[in-house]
């Protein structure tokens, strides 16, 4: 019944929806422009702009109202659907909220500024295949230090936070989802495997038995060459291998410290600058290979913020003292000293964007638990992006710009063309806050009689015309019309 009123109205509207170079959205008023993906990325991200592309990625029709563009010009809400593909591949994405930029006419949508806001919804867990998590745990003498309010050391909170059950099920899920898990811890040194042998975890008992090994190790924290390790030459190991077997697996890495890279004593926080500069370039080449089978790299730090708030600055640029340690910490030290008071957020920040993860600042084991969680979080078939503006902004044809950063990139522009004659009917409010589409019979009730009385004004105004021409074209007639026998007169 929608799909017939829709046809009806798009025939009333014809002549006011103008172009046909453009699409117009089934049971909307809005039409758009072919989206131009970005040719240049990782990534090719679709958004779905026919009924057809939402059944080639195998949408089930009755999603396709949310896979479809939408506008709700009453509460200034945009919606579009897409998803990622890689070649001619399909792929999986995990939830990338932070990590997506939304610009509306070339400026970026600010979630949270002058009542605009953004939401990214994942749809159909990606199912196939699997991860291969690498758990990059710290061991250093730091991790025996107790936590006042729980009463636990800092290795122990972690043990903790591994074993909680929604834990260990992101981490083996099961179904057609084949993990598993390598657990390492580093101090000095070259990164070594829990129990003495590098192996993939594949059940849930095995793993459990291994985080029961974890222990402090003692020493300073080399974080920095532990990650590189963990995300260059640990790949290369016949076990690594074994488990990833080809593109079986995809690799994520979890790197947990709770204080600064220290290599001695004597370090302090702008020492760390070069050290740092050298991981993110070796990063950046890790993240030059195909982007199927590279790693992901998360950071996780158990602390709270030295540099509370910190932002990484936009672009790759080169790190520099200031930007990491804050200009009060540039030259103090770390032993002693910046490692009681906090953690390297910023380092931490700009090695997990490096990396294609994301960073979790967190303190305590639920939090631990909060951050794991993150780091093995499923991957979709194709997202809904949502974003509200001021609605005056949407009175008339805009281009909308997805942007992908850190895990991947990926890009692509479509401009949007609402009806300069006819709203949508205003969207439902739903319970997460937002608004969904209406059926399109309120506008069509609307329109039908507006359209009767059109015709029946056009029929009225023919029928008084007609009846004013009859009765008084009749009277005129019968005035201008001379007696019978007014001629017979003159002519005797």
């Amino acid at each position: 019944m929608r799909r017939w009123l829709a046809m009806a109205l798009a025939l009333l509207l014809g002549t006011a929806c103008g172009d046909a170079r453009y699409t117009p959205i089934p049971g909307t008023t809005i039409r758009i422009e072919q989206p131009i993906p970005d040719s240049d990325k990782e990534y090719e991200l679709q958004i779905f702009a026919s009924e057809e592309e939402c059944d080639e990625a195998r949408i089930h029709p009755d999603d396709w109202h949310l896979c479809l563009p939408h506008v709700d010009r009453a509460s200034g809400e945009v919606r579009l659907g897409y998803r990622f593909i890689a070649g001619e591949m399909h792929v999986g994405m995990a939830e990338h909220e932070e990590l997506m930029e939304v610009q509306f006419q070339g400026t970026t949508v600010s979630d949270g500024k002058n009542g605009q806001e953004i939401k990214i919804i994942p749809h159909e867990p990606f199912s196939g295949g699997g991860t291969l998590y690498v758990l990059l745990i710290d061991g250093s003498g730091s991790m025996s230090e107790v936590d006042r309010r729980s009463g636990d050391s800092r290795m122990k909170q972690v043990k903790k936070a591994l074993r909680q059950p929604e834990v260990i099920d992101a981490f083996f899920p099961g179904g057609d989802t084949d993990n598993a898990v390598m657990l390492l811890q580093f101090t000095q040194g070259k990164p070594v495997p829990v129990g003495g042998r590098l192996i993939a975890l594949t059940n849930k008992n095995e793993y459990k038995q291994a985080v029961r090994e974890l222990q402090v190790l003692n020493g300073y924290t080399h974080l920095f060459k532990a990650i590189k390790y963990a995300t260059g030459p640990l790949l290369d190991e016949d076990a690594v291998k074994a488990a990833v077997a080809g593109d079986k697996r995809s690799v994520t890495v979890v790197a947990l410290t709770d204080g600064f890279n220290n290599i001695s004593a004597a370090d302090t926080c702008k020492d760390n600058v070069p050290r740092l500069k050298v991981l993110l370039d070796h990063l950046a080449n890790v993240r030059e290979s195909d982007v199927r089978t590279r790693p992901t790299l998360h950071t996780v730090g158990l602390g709270k913020p030295i540099r509370p708030g910190f932002e990484p600055p936009r672009g790759m640029e080169p790190p520099r003292a200031t930007t990491i340690c804050g200009r009060r910490n540039v030259d103090t030290r770390i032993d002693g000293d910046l490692e009681t008071r906090g953690i390297d957020n910023a380092s931490l920040r700009l090695i997990a964007r490096a990396g294609g993860g994301t960073a979790h600042i967190k303190r305590g084991k639920k939090g631990l638990a909060e951050a794991f969680l993150a780091a093995a979080a499923p991957k979709y078939r194709w997202f809904e992006v949502r974003y509200r503006m001021d609605p005056f902004f949407l009175r008339r044809k805009f281009k909308s710009r997805l942007s992908l950063v850190g895990v991947g990139t990926a890009g692509a522009t479509i401009q949007i063309h609402p009806s300069a004659w006819l709203d949508a009917p205003p969207g439902r409010l739903m319970e997460d806050g937002w608004h969904m589409e209406e059926s399109y019979l309120r506008t069509f009730l609307v329109v039908m009689p507006l359209f009767a009385a059109f015709i029946g004004l056009s029929y009225i105004g023919a029928a008084l015309h007609n009846t004013r021409r009859m009765l008084f074209g009749r009277v005129k007639r019968r005035a201008k019309t001379p007696p019978a026998d007014a001629g017979e007169g003159t002519a005797g």
